[in-house]
């Protein structure tokens, strides 16, 4: 479901980062990461930092989406929630514009 509607979106850069949580046996785990990168099958290095930071940024559930200001959401949504919460948070970054001179005191 997440990645039809994060299809719909315009102008977003997606990283994925896989976690060894995807199965409680960490050999299935690897197997799957090797699937997945098979170009870095043996870097299971990766898995490890990842899970580093999945504890990091407090992961209860997947998927975690991370803005590129930090906030996080968790959980699937339409794609139009995912503009709304991204497009949040760069109205939240904007500027304040200068005062004009009829708003100076």
């Amino acid at each position: 479901m997440l990645d039809g509607e994060l299809a719909k979106l315009d102008n977003v850069t997606l990283y994925t980062f896989l976690l060894p949580w995807i199965s409680p046996d960490r050999a299935a785990a690897e197997t799957a990461w090797e699937r997945a990168v098979p170009e870095r099958a043996h870097d299971t290095a990766v898995l490890d930092r990842n899970l580093r930071l999945a504890t990091q940024v407090g992961l209860r559930g997947t998927p975690l989406l991370i803005a590129g200001d930090g906030r996080l959401s968790e959980g699937a949504k339409p794609a139009a929630e995912l503009e709304a919460w991204l497009n949040a948070g760069e109205q939240e970054r904007a500027p304040n514009p200068s005062p004009t001179a009829e708003e100076t005191p």
